[in-house]
């Protein structure tokens, strides 16, 4: 098993408690790890590993579709069509973050991690 990473991948969406970012959105920050079980360790082929540039269009699409009050229901959806769209990952950690968040604090960011690991049929 090995890992494929993306990292610092930008999205814009309309996700948050408050009917404002409901409505004018925000920047979030994704990072997706999955541990995958394929053969391109020997075979050097695309085709038998989770091609990354996939995995970041799938998760930018599972981001768009709906909006989600919170992040830990906005990246357990993320994690849910990963394993969905790619058969060889065993395991999906879904870190969204929000940066600068509208709130009565002042912070760089806040965030979920979310891990999903793939059920034996």
């Amino acid at each position: 098993m090995y890992e494929v990473v993306v990292r610092g991948l930008h999205a814009y969406g309309y996700h948050g408690v408050s009917e404002n970012e409901q409505e004018l959105g925000h920047r979030l920050t994704l990072d997706l790890t999955v541990w995958a079980e394929g053969e391109a360790p020997t075979t050097d082929h695309v085709r038998d590993t989770v091609d990354y540039i996939r995995l970041a269009q799938t998760a930018l699409d599972a981001s768009s579709e709906r909006k989600y009050r919170t992040l830990e229901a906005l990246s357990r959806a993320i994690a849910d069509r990963v394993l969905a769209d790619f058969p060889l990952v065993r395991k999906v950690e879904v870190r969204t973050m929000k940066p600068l968040p509208p709130a009565p604090v002042v912070v760089d960011s806040v965030g979920v991690t979310m891990t999903v690991e793939r059920h034996a049929p």
